[in-house]
């Protein structure tokens, strides 16, 4: 019987898609839950990705929105679909499981290479190494955040696809895709407050 319910297992595992397969063995070879990364670890990426003009508290609050878009991901999700389309699509494997072994990457680079977490070393010496971990990624664009190669690149997607990069960049409220009252369209932007 033993036998038996060993083959149906690996048959199961066979079946499942090749990010959850990872997952489980992730979860089988330490004995722990998968969690994906810590908030910590990804604030700890974003003050070193995110444009410094964003200052520290809204630095986190963008780390935070990426942290909460990575945990919200499921795979196979029913995804949004032009008004009329008979066409459906679905959310792809997750790139959850990538991302947290980008992480961890970063931070063993960062004790081999500083004696101290990612987290723990300066904001310039993270950026080294983010450059160095991007060596072999090749892209010329941003990509789609659910697509990108490395959590670095994933997380510039997701906030450079944000309303707060809009408004950043033309350093007035666009407010992209955020609703307005149709009387407010023709009014050019209001300025952002600089501090």
């Amino acid at each position: 019987m033993l036998r038996r319910r060993f083959v149906g297992s690996l048959t199961a595992l066979v079946a499942l898609p090749s990010a959850a397969r990872a997952m489980v063995h992730r979860v089988l070879r330490r004995g722990e839950p998968f969690a994906g990364p810590s908030q910590a670890a990804v604030r700890a990426l974003g003050a070193a990705l995110l444009p410094s003009e964003l200052g520290r508290a809204r630095t986190e609050i963008a780390s935070d929105a990426f942290w909460r878009w990575m945990n919200g991901y499921r795979e196979g999700a029913e995804l949004l679909h032009p008004y009329g389309s008979p066409r459906i699509s679905y959310a792809g494997p997750s790139p959850v499981l990538t991302w947290t072994n980008d992480l961890e990457a970063l931070d063993a680079a960062a004790r081999s290479k500083h004696g101290a977490r990612f987290a723990g070393i300066s904001v310039g010496n993270r950026q080294a190494l983010v450059r160095d971990a991007l060596q072999g990624v090749k892209s010329d664009q941003l990509p789609n955040v659910a697509s990108a190669p490395h959590v670095a690149l994933g997380m510039l997607a997701h906030f450079y696809g944000s309303s707060e990069a809009t408004d950043l960049c033309y350093r007035a409220q666009v407010g992209k895709n955020k609703c307005r009252p149709l009387a407010h369209n023709g009014r050019k932007p209001l300025p952002i407050a600089t501090s």
